[in-house]
């Protein structure tokens, strides 16, 4: 197994796991970088996988429980207790609310969308 083999999720989360491991490390360039790229493929509705092992070693913090800061962030030094900690820190990571569109709340305003919500 090389870790430079590529890895495809299942679904396409990575905005969101990078926004949580953003708030785990907020001093890791990586997360950052990584984030910041993220944001511009989503834009241009580009998806973000595949990534690699090697990659993920560098801003997952589920991969970085021996990693000091992800030890700071869960208060836990052993790495089954940190890695626990750190699932339920994710379990209660909220997605920041969605907003509509400028257009499409001018849409509901103005009941264009009336006709298919009565159905």
């Amino acid at each position: 197994f090389s870790p430079f083999q590529k890895i495809f999720c299942g679904h396409e989360y990575t905005t969101q796991n990078l926004k949580f491991a953003l708030k785990v490390e907020p001093e890791n360039e990586f997360v950052k970088e990584k984030l910041i790229w993220a944001k511009l493929r989503e834009d241009e509705d580009l998806p973000t996988v595949p990534s690699t092992l090697a990659e993920e070693f560098l801003y997952n913090p589920f991969l970085r429980i021996l990693e000091e800061p992800v030890q700071k962030f869960t208060g836990k030094s052993a790495p089954l207790e940190a890695f626990a900690a750190l699932c339920k820190a994710k379990d209660s990571f909220r997605k920041p609310k969605e907003r509509l569109n400028p257009q499409a709340m001018l849409e509901f305003q103005w009941g264009l969308f009336d006709p298919l919500l009565q159905k």
